[in-house]
């Protein structure tokens, strides 16, 4: 957990202790080892805690595929590699959040760890990893969040996080000593409980 402070800028207030539970539905894009990587779904859910009017704590659990094809050149170079690979994931993430902005709406920089797993099942066929491939691995994550609120307890979420994982296994294929990431974008909607829940609306 990533607590950090800025300047509070604004005219609205969020409440000491506001508490809300949530769900995203979103994209996600790697960036691997390949050229291609296309376009796939992934959702979340996660609790996020306001301590004050500068900074969340956030905790959540995603889940998705992650999804890899190959092009014509890279399929000549790697001839026992399949021309697409999906990936599995989910993650337990826990991070910070930073209020940039208070207004009517509220913009956030976000900042933590997470523990990923991931199995490559679309990797039929390709190379085996070595013995010591490891499906569990620590990452940090960097990104923005928007907070719009649509009544007392109802607010609509955007967001888009930047995942630096600890691995070059999510293509299931390893080049050089960079580790694989991915990003994933997309919102939702959140619902605050208590009655120092409540957003200023």
């Amino acid at each position: 957990m990533i607590l950090f402070l800025t300047f509070e800028k604004g005219i609205s207030q969020v409440p000491v202790t506001k508490v809300s539970v949530g769900c995203d539905v979103m994209g996600n894009i790697l960036q691997g080892d390949f050229n291609n990587h296309p376009l796939f779904l992934s959702g979340d859910l996660f609790a996020k805690w306001d301590i004050s009017t500068l900074i969340s704590v956030y905790g959540a659990f995603t889940f998705g595929e992650l999804h890899t094809s190959l092009d014509a050149n890279e399929l000549a170079q790697l001839p026992d590699y399949p021309p697409k690979i999906v990936t599995d994931y989910s993650s337990l993430e826990i991070y910070g959040g930073i209020t940039l902005y208070q207004s009517w709406f509220l913009p956030q920089f976000l900042l933590g760890g997470e523990l990923l797993r991931f199995d490559p099942k679309g990797a039929e066929g390709a190379p085996l990893p070595p013995k010591n491939f490891n499906r569990n691995v620590l990452g940090f994550l960097i990104g923005l969040a928007f907070e719009f609120p649509l009544s007392k307890r109802l607010s609509v979420n955007i967001k888009t996080i930047l995942h630096l994982t600890g691995t070059d296994y999510l293509d299931y294929y390893v080049a050089g000593s960079t580790p694989d990431a991915y990003t994933t974008f997309g919102g939702g909607l959140s619902y605050s409980f208590g009655s120092n829940s409540l957003n200023p609306k």
